[in-house]
Parts: C-alpha cells; sequence; structure tokens
C-alpha cells in the first residue's frame, strides 16, 4: 500500500476500525450469499453424484431430461418474478419491500401452478409415447416444481434486503433435507427417479419457510404507502417480457442439447453428458451468485456518475475472478477426470475427459457473459440479452442436429462451448456500450431510494 494511500486512509477513519467496518460490510453483503450459494448449489451436486451412482443410467439420463426441461419454466419464472425483483427491489419498492415481496409471492403460485401443469402435460405425452421412466420424471418434477422456485425466489430477496444470512440458512436446511432423504431413501430399497424429484421438492418447501419466517413478507397492504399492485405487474412486465425471451434464448443454447440428446442417442448418452456438466456444478455458486450477488448493487450505482470508477473496478474484479476460477476449475477436472469417474461413479461413466474440457471453456465462457448481462440489466436493456442468447441459440439448434446424428457426444460439447464463446462476444460488446452511454434514457429504474444496507 502506498503512503499516500495509508495517509488517506488516516484522515478518514482509524485503520483498525476501517478493516473492521469494511469486513462487516463484506460479510453482510457478501459472504451469507457466497454462503447460501455453496450450500444450495452444493446439495445439488451432491445428489447429483449420489443419484448417478445409485440410479441405473436410463432413470438417471431421465432425471437430467426433466430437470432441464423443468430448468425452461424455471427460467421464465425468474425472468420475469426474480430478475425484475432484484432491481426494482434495491430501488424504486426498497421502502415498501415486505409489501412487495408479499405481493410477488402470490404471483408466485400463479406462475408456478401453470409451470406444474405443463409438465404435467408433458409427463401424459411423454407416457402415451411409451416411455415410461421419462413420463415418471416428469410427474416427480412436475409435483416438486413450485417449492422450488419458491426456493429459487425467496433467497435473492434476502440479498436484496441485505439479509443473507437467511437465505444461507434456509440453504442449510434444504442442504441437510435432501441429502438425509436420499440416504435413506436408497437404505430402503425406494430410490426412484419419482421419489427422488419428492425428496427434492419437500426439502425446499422446508428451507423456504425458513427463510420467509425471517424475510417476513407483509401479505396484506396497510398504512399510506401502500405499493400498487398494477404498478407492480407493469413494472414487471416492462422488464420480463424481453428477459423472459432471452431466456428462452439462453436455454436453447444450452439444455437443448440434452433434451434433444435422447431422441438420437438414448437416455444413457443423456446421463453421460450430465454427469460431465455436474462435475461443472461446483462452479455454479460462483455463476449462479453472480446476478444476485452484482444486480442490486449495480443497479443502485449505475447512475451515478461518482461512482463510475469504483463500478469498473467491481466489475473488473468479478470477471477476471469468475472467468479465471472457471478456466483454472475445468482444467484441474479435465486432468484427473479418469480418478474422479472411478471414485464417484464407480467407474460407469470413464473416457470423457476430451467432453469435460469443453464444458469447462463453455462454463468459463457462461461465468463472463454473466457479469456483462447484469450491466445490461441494470440499464434496464433486458432485449438486449434476448440477442445476446439468440443467435448462439439458433446456431445451436441447427448445428446441433447433424452432429447428433453423426453420434458424436463431443461434438455436442463443441456445439454447446461455441454458442457461449459467441454470447460472450457479443456480451462484451453490449456490455462495454452501455456501461460507457450510462443508464438507459428514460428508463424507471432508479425511481424511489436506494436500498439501505444497514438493515
Amino acid at each position: 500500500m502506498s503512503a499516500s494511500c495509508s495517509a488517506a486512509e488516516k484522515l478518514i477513519a482509524p485503520p483498525a476500525v476501517k478493516a473492521s467496518g469494511a469486513a462487516t460490510r463484506w460479510l453482510r453483503r457478501d459472504g451469507f450469499a457466497i454462503l447460501d450459494q455453496a450450500l444450495f448449489y452444493g446439495a445439488n451436486f451432491t445428489i447429483n453424484i449420489l443419484l448417478a451412482r445409485w440410479l441405473h443410467a436410463t432413470a438417471y439420463g431421465a432425471y437430467a431430461v426433466a430437470l432441464s426441461v423443468f430448468f425452461l419454466t424455471a427460467s421464465l419464472h425468474t425472468a420475469v418474478l426474480t430478475e425484475p425483483m432484484m432491481v426494482y427491489g434495491a430501488r424504486k419498492y426498497a421502502r415498501q419491500f415486505p409489501q412487495y415481496v408479499g405481493l410477488l409471492l402470490k404471483v408466485h403460485w400463479a406462475l408456478a401452478a401453470l409451470a406444474a401443469g405443463a409438465l404435467a402435460l408433458g409427463a401424459v405425452i411423454v407416457g402415451h409415447a411409451h416411455a415410461p421412466e421419462m413420463a415418471l420424471a416428469l410427474w416427480g418434477i412436475a409435483a416438486a416444481a413450485a417449492f422450488v422456485l419458491l426456493a429459487w425466489f425467496v433467497r435473492p430477496a434476502c440479498y436484496v434486503r441485505g439479509q443473507a444470512q437467511w437465505a444461507a440458512l434456509g440453504s442449510a436446511v434444504y442442504a441437510l433435507t435432501i441429502v438425509s432423504l436420499l440416504c435413506l431413501l436408497q437404505r430402503h430399497h425406494m430410490l426412484s427417479v419419482l421419489t427422488a424429484f419428492l425428496a427434492t421438492g419437500l426439502a425446499a418447501m422446508l428451507g423456504s419457510i425458513v427463510t420467509i419466517a425471517f424475510l417476513k413478507p407483509q401479505w396484506s397492504a396497510t398504512g399510506a404507502d401502500v405499493v400498487s399492485p398494477r404498478s407492480v405487474l407493469r413494472d414487471h412486465w416492462q422488464y420480463g417480457s424481453w428477459n423472459a425471451i432471452a431466456t428462452i434464448a439462453q436455454w436453447s443454447s444450452s439444455q437443448i442439447l440434452l433434451v434433444m440428446t435422447p431422441l438420437f442417442l438414448g437416455l444413457k448418452a443423456a446421463a453421460a453428458i450430465s454427469v460431465v456438466a455436474n462435475l461443472m456444478r461446483p462452479l455454479f455458486p460462483m455463476i449462479r451468485s453472480i446476478t444476485p450477488l452484482m444486480l442490486p448493487y449495480v443497479s443502485a450505482h449505475f447512475d451515478q456518475p461518482e461512482k463510475a470508477h469504483e463500478l469498473r473496478r467491481y466489475l473488473t474484479g468479478w470477471f477476471c475472478a469468475c472467468v479465471g476460477g472457471s478456466l483454472v476449475y475445468g482444467l484441474g477436472v479435465t486432468v484427473f477426470y479418469e480418478q474422479i469417474a472411478r471414485h464417484f461413479f464407480a467407474n460407469k461413466y470413464h473416457g470423457y475427459a476430451e467432453l469435460v474440457l469443453l464444458f469447462g471453456l463453455a462454463y468459463a465462457a457462461s461465468a463472463a457473459v454473466q457479469v456483462m448481462s447484469v450491466v445490461i440489466r441494470a440499464a434496464g436493456e433486458t432485449r438486449v440479452i434476448a440477442i445476446i442468447w439468440a443467435v448462439p441459440g439458433l446456431m445451436t439448434v441447427f448445428l446441433s442436429v447433424p452432429v447428433l446424428l453423426a453420434g458424436s457426444l463431443n461434438g455436442v460439447a463443441a456445439v454447446f462451448a461455441l454458442s457461449y464463446l459467441i454470447a460472450l462476444a457479443i456480451a462484451l460488446w453490449k456490455g462495454l456500450e452501455a456501461l460507457n452511454s450510462g443508464p438507459a434514457a428514460g428508463g424507471d429504474l432508479t425511481a424511489g431510494p436506494p436500498l439501505e444496507q444497514s438493515s
């Protein structure tokens, strides 16, 4: 540290007090959020390891495909409900946040009912197509969908309030419950793709109840400063309509390959792709935490010119950490893949080291895209997110068919990686453009007071 920096710090506050305050703010704002992501996605990583080891390949392939279909409905739920909440909740509805979250929870149940109905309809159709294992998986995820989506919503709500410790507590309950239930089911020879999803739904429900108890949403409007449901729905539709289109495009560039693979190569091939993708799951706490962790902060500072240098440094740090960490992790898993397959999967999925390398490259690009997308979302330009994913999404759909007809799993992974690299190029271009031009003209994201982090 330079002498000038040290002198400046002495003029502002005693160094020990300043360091202590910074550490406390980091723990409150980021530390518990990272712990929450680690617990939640660490539990999901463990689930997939156990199921890949305990279920036969066809059943695990059905589990993976059903989960990919669910991710489409879950992403739409996030696009129109959770992500707008992280923007508007940090600014426009900061003072009315308990009422705001209570209203959004009511909307959640309506959206969750639609998602569950769509998944159940898919189960009926697949059942009539004589694919019983796949139908069973879709029935399971249809039953669990509402509670898994609830967990995905209430945890980021805690981030917006600067109370990520309650999200972490809920995730700890979820992690302990789901692992215990799966071990119990396996011990009593009751583990199947259906019971695995039912256990996940039960664990998500218990974890969400704990989080909501501390979040304390207001279920009815009281007082003079009442949140208008019409205003909230209008804001979320304005933000989420293009965001939903972007979500569909993003899903097409990633999950569509896993859904299409069993049509050409069978459920066992889908299981292999899922196993390799699951080895990237330890990166999820980082990648999935990018938007909920960064978006409230970037939204709150995006329209403040005096914070421009601090904001750029914040974004650069996240970008370097996420991309560098993803690349190092992917290379390490590639080098030791055969040992990992032998110990974790009872040698059922060996010979996929090249697949791991390609997936690692894709996930590094994904992390970079998420960082740049935060800037674009904070600017209110969610339609740009649709453009970012539309091009690679269309490319994935067209290129995947000849690759799958050729029977090449490595080709599938190469298409996956290429689509994310194209998305990264577009995200860098549009993200830097948004950062240099400032907030979107005419946007309403800055209405209302900033969120007070002292809560």
